[in-house]
């Protein structure tokens, strides 16, 4: 045979060859798409018609994946989505993820979240705060007990009654800023630095000095770190993917990947500082400092408890504080009300008595429970696991299985209509005067009830408590903005919209030396 029909019969074999292994490759793939999209439709079927939770209501996406609940909770308010749901489908549990319920059943509240429950956190919404084994985030009990135990004797209400002079400093550095400029007064941020420097002061012996470092609107470093923290906590809770992206590659590529990520990874940084320099030079202070009784931890969960201790113990209470403002500000009844009972009982904003002293004001009392009530810091749900072993969980006349992740919210106990009358979405401090209003305590739910209740409320009543005195004992306090334009939007913790909450604040004619 000549060479060049050789190569004629080479050529052949090797295309066939080719064309062999090509079709096999196309073979292989088109397999491989088959079976996805085989597994994508059984497993569509079985989440919308044969998983446990399939009896129960729900928007078809809910039910397929979490990208739903992603989108609702960016767009700014779940909590309004879930009450318009329950509504619609006319049901007490609604089906908000592939295996997650949202309840909204007032009776059923203190049957999971109550001092002896066995319904334990759910540690896949946890685990998006990014703080491991904090009293906030950690979801095995035992943990959580011990944890626990080094921090309560810091927030109990003897040991808030030795921070009074803290709180008085603080509070006095705050009406020094605003005689020291003209309004009006980004109101929120002022508060919120305020409250970011008592509590790490009360932390670490060392405040940030955010009522310092701020500019004229209060705009301090550490509250854009909060706010960046905020737009990326749902993506880190709903897609864990991308959050163990972003917390396993070199923070230095992670912080150039987008703005928000930096600071918020800033934030991560600055708590672990913090907890760096206590560990090597713990400053001297005669009062109690928090991490004195966490300075055998590691550093790294000992940065992690100081960064739920910075945003738990500043952006919550200075939201509720701020909405009490305004709705105080906006109501010529409540504010007389209000600024009488403080002209009666109190000489000068610069001295003001004992907290007790505060909580026997009654009208101010009331103020500030309703400001609880009302302005809640966390409104949405907790998630909890239902147990395997425990009495069945009844919603709706059916049993929710062991496994599935329950959660009932503050919204749904603060607002409910059954539990506060008509008026319940009504700003209205009159509700806790007389015999009954002590009673109204059991059905508020802003701190949580039971074991997982919130560390710090009592930090939080004694702040509200003094700095509503303070501010409407000293100013006649206006709103700028009217009412309807300030809106709240829930990033686990409560905001308001970035306009901001502006007010103009003059020394009252009685307050002035």
């Amino acid at each position: 045979m000549s060479q060049s029909a050789m190569r004629v019969v080479t050529q052949a074999v090797t295309s066939f060859q080719s064309d062999n292994r090509n079709n096999l490759w196309s073979f292989f793939l088109a397999i491989l798409m088959a079976v996805y999209l085989l597994y994508l439709a059984v497993d569509r079927i079985y989440k919308i018609h044969l998983h446990p939770l399939a009896r129960f209501p729900g928007p078809k996406e809910a039910r397929l994946s979490q990208k739903w609940l992603l989108r609702v909770s960016e767009d700014g308010y779940p909590e309004h989505v879930f009450e318009k749901l329950h509504e619609k489908y006319n049901s007490r549990a609604i089906r908000i993820a592939p295996n997650e319920l949202h309840i909204d059943d007032v009776k059923l509240y203190k049957t999971i979240y109550n001092q002896t429950s066995t319904y334990t956190k759910y540690e896949g919404f946890y685990a998006g705060f990014n703080t491991p084994h904090t009293v906030f985030a950690e979801h095995v009990p035992n943990l959580h007990k011990e944890r626990r135990r080094r921090l309560n004797p810091f927030f109990s209400r003897r040991a808030i009654g030795q921070l009074e002079p803290l709180l008085n400093e603080k509070i006095s550095e705050l009406g020094r800023r605003i005689d020291s400029q003209s309004g009006p007064y980004n109101i929120f941020n002022a508060i919120r630095c305020t409250t970011v420097d008592i509590i790490s002061h009360y932390s670490a012996g060392r405040p940030l000095g955010q009522l310092a470092k701020s500019d004229e609107n209060f705009n301090g470093d550490f509250l854009e770190a909060f706010d960046s923290l905020s737009k990326v906590l749902w993506k880190f809770m709903y897609r864990p993917t991308f959050r163990q992206i972003v917390t396993s590659i070199p923070t230095s590529i992670a912080k150039a990947a987008s703005k928000e990520t930096r600071l918020m990874l800033s934030l991560n940084d600055a708590g672990h500082a913090a907890a760096v320099k206590y560990k090597r030079s713990p400053p001297k202070s005669e009062s109690a400092i928090v991490f004195s009784n966490l300075s055998d931890l590691g550093e790294q969960d000992m940065g992690a408890e100081a960064i739920d201790l910075l945003v738990a113990g500043s952006d919550t209470t200075a939201y509720t504080l701020t909405v009490a403002i305004v709705q105080i500000a906006n109501s010529t009844r409540i504010k007389r009300k209000l600024v009488e009972a403080l002209d009666t009982e109190l000489a000068d904003a610069e001295k003001l008595p004992s907290l007790v002293k505060l909580e026997q004001i009654e009208y101010l009392n009331a103020s500030v429970r309703e400001a609880v009530r009302f302005a809640i810091a966390a409104p949405g749900r907790l998630p909890r696991v239902v147990p395997h072993g425990a009495d069945p969980l009844v919603v709706d006349d059916k049993v929710v299985p062991a496994g599935s992740i329950i959660g009932m919210s503050a919204y749904t106990m603060n607002f409910s209509k059954e539990l506060w009358g008509d008026d319940a979405a009504t700003f209205n401090p009159d509700r806790w005067l007389g015999p009954g209003g002590k009673s109204l305590d059991t059905n508020m739910c802003s701190f949580s009830k039971g074991v997982r209740s919130c560390l710090g409320q009592n930090l939080a009543y004694a702040e509200i408590h003094y700095i509503l005195a303070y501010l409407f004992k000293k100013y006649e306090i206006d709103l700028v903005d009217k009412d309807d334009r300030i809106e709240a939007y829930d990033r686990f913790t409560s905001y308001v919209t970035s306009h901001a909450v502006m007010v103009d604040m003059r020394r009252r004619e009685a307050t002035r030396g």
